[in-house]
């Protein structure tokens, strides 16, 4: 619930004030707090409660008039007037004025500081501002858990967000090491990256890190998963650039239709980093896509002892040839596969000589047995080569390791 005028009055937080026209207007929200000292009123905003002791006004009905006529049209919440001492009484004409309008007018006593009026209210809008953000990002960490929700639910956590629950939506999960520093703003960098991608970004703190959601209406769903790309590498990028020793990772998830599945996608942000750490080749990334790694989202769901035996099955006689000659066939095989088997595309990756990968490749094809131009051959080798990727069960080479011509 948001911070009204009636609650000033629940609360006593301005001791003996009272409302004395306009109460029609009690439910009126109040977003902001300030003291009034001149007649101009360009500067007002929806949500403000206007302090005033009535100097600017006191000998001006007309002036009177058009101020309650400016606050109401402004939608602002309401106008407290100090009495006794520029005015005896708050004016009849502003009374009935206040009633017309449905806008809350409040007496405050002589003895009223308003700068002191200020500060508790400011202090309690903020209070309540943070007891709603408490609540709201609760609601919306019972969707990520992917808990059984009702939809009237699911709506109310979207009319809280101020989004549609039947947006389609990708969930980004961003881990740094120093969350605090990053925390005072994440939140501007959130809105830059939104104005970027042009699209609906909200961000919830997560004990480890942050969750983005990222939402689009359903008739630019197609665009969904390039804009999460966008804002992903936004913000990792002016993360890198305000922290440059900001160790940052971010996951990726696929798109999900309505509110209520983002559980789903949040899940795969969260795979996606565990993956692309054992997965990526290059150590610089940061942005993890989890569409990049779904076949090993995939692989996961099998017994270790499965992919092992598999793994196994096909590539050990290889393994065991690199472990006894020093040789890098794996990892030259690995580059061979990924090129699509084009002997200058793996040179050109490995830092080799075009022999050297035809030459490598000759011997692979004996050591295993199998013909290296078979698409079916190289989809099986490719699949055993992710496995072992995934279990952490092929060695890292240094780049003279790669260049050698050992084979």
């Amino acid at each position: 619930m948001a911070f009204t005028v009636s609650d000033i009055l629940k609360t006593r937080l301005i001791p003996g004030c009272r409302v004395v026209a306009g109460g029609r207007g009690l439910n009126r929200n109040i977003r902001s707090v300030s003291i009034m000292d001149e007649p101009d009123t360009s500067w007002l905003k929806q949500g403000d409660l206007l302090l005033t002791t009535g100097y600017v006004f006191k000998d001006h009905q007309a002036t009177q008039i058009k101020l309650l006529n400016d606050l109401a049209k402004r939608n602002c919440a309401g106008l407290a007037i100090k009495v006794k001492r520029y005015l005896t009484e708050i004016p009849a004409c502003m009374l009935e004025e206040a009633d017309r309008l449905g806008l809350p007018l409040i007496e405050l006593p002589y003895e009223n500081v308003l700068s002191d009026s200020l500060l508790s209210i400011t202090k309690e809008i903020l209070q309540d501002e943070q007891r709603q953000s408490c609540d709201k990002d609760e609601d919306f960490k019972i969707l990520l858990r992917g808990e059984k929700t009702e939809e009237e639910k699911v709506r109310s956590i979207a009319d809280e967000l101020n989004i549609r629950h039947d947006n389609h939506f990708v969930l980004l999960y961003l881990i740094c090491e120093e969350q605090k520093m990053i925390h005072s703003v994440f939140s501007q960098l959130v809105s830059a990256a939104e104005k970027k991608a042009n699209a609906r970004l909200i961000s919830i703190p997560l004990p480890q890190g942050f969750a983005v959601l990222v939402s689009v209406t359903a008739n630019k769903s197609h665009e969904l998963a390039n804009l999460a790309r966008k804002s992903a590498n936004f913000l990792a990028n002016q993360i890198h650039i305000k922290f440059p020793k900001q160790q940052v990772q971010i996951g990726v998830g696929l798109p999900c239709a309505g509110l209520g599945t983002v559980g789903r996608s949040y899940k795969e942000a969260v795979e996606a980093i565990s993956l692309g750490k054992k997965l990526s080749k290059e150590v610089k990334d940061t942005v993890f896509e989890y569409r990049n790694y779904a076949p090993e989202g995939l692989l996961q769901q099998l017994p270790e002892h499965a992919l092992k035996n598999y793994f196994q099955s096909i590539l050990e006689s290889l393994l065991e040839y690199d472990q006894e000659n020093g040789s890098n066939m794996l990892f030259t095989l690995e580059a061979y596969l990924e090129c699509g088997g084009k002997l200058l595309d793996t040179a050109n990756r490995l830092f080799v000589h075009r022999n050297t990968v035809k030459f490598r490749i000759v011997r692979i094809e004996e050591l295993l047995g199998l013909d290296l131009t078979d698409n079916q051959v190289q989809f099986r080798l490719l699949l055993a080569m992710r496995i072992a990727r995934l279990l952490g069960m092929l060695p890292g080479y240094s780049e003279s390791q790669i260049r050698s011509t050992h084979y």
